[in-house]
């Protein structure tokens, strides 16, 4: 009888982990039996912060996603042509891949404003305990209008 001996990691993937009280403990046990290869993911505020590193000093490697650049839209859509006109495209569907997906505007703007109200209102008012909601809301909605209006004042457009 042939014994096979198992050399590769098991993959792990943990999404929205800090729904779960004290989730540290349970990621801290899987880790420490050297079998699992672990993927913590998602957009929360906590996650965000130094409080995740806290949890796991030394043994975990952060990894940003960001929206996408004008370049990396035009190469998603494999654009070659009109420039000026792709980016006016883009400054209106934005960076989001998620909301390519989505074959109407409508259905696109639903998408973004869902991502907006989970980032910045959900995670930071939980995160936080902050009572007064409406003050963030209009200081996020300030500073993307002042991040918009400096995107069209500067708009270059290169790909």
């Amino acid at each position: 009888m042939k014994t096979i001996t198992r050399t590769k990691y098991l993959y792990l993937f943990v999404d929205e982990v800090q729904m779960c009280p004290k989730f540290e403990l349970a990621i801290n046990s899987l880790y420490s039996k050297g079998k699992y290869d672990i993927y913590i993911t998602g957009s929360n505020a906590f996650l965000l912060s130094v409080d995740l590193a806290t949890f796991f000093i030394g043994r975990y490697i952060e990894i940003h996603v960001f929206p996408f650049s004008f370049q990396e839209y035009c190469q998603y859509y494999d654009e070659t042509g009109d420039r000026e006109k792709f980016f006016d495209e883009y400054s209106i569907k934005g960076g989001l891949a998620g909301s390519y997906a989505y074959r109407t505007e409508k259905d696109r703007i639903n998408y973004i404003k869902e991502v907006y109200e989970t980032i910045v209102t959900r995670d930071f008012v939980q995160k936080y305990s902050l009572t007064d909601t409406l003050v963030l809301q209009r200081l996020s909605e300030s500073s993307w209008i002042t991040s918009a209006t400096l995107l069209l004042q500067t708009r270059s457009v290169s790909c």
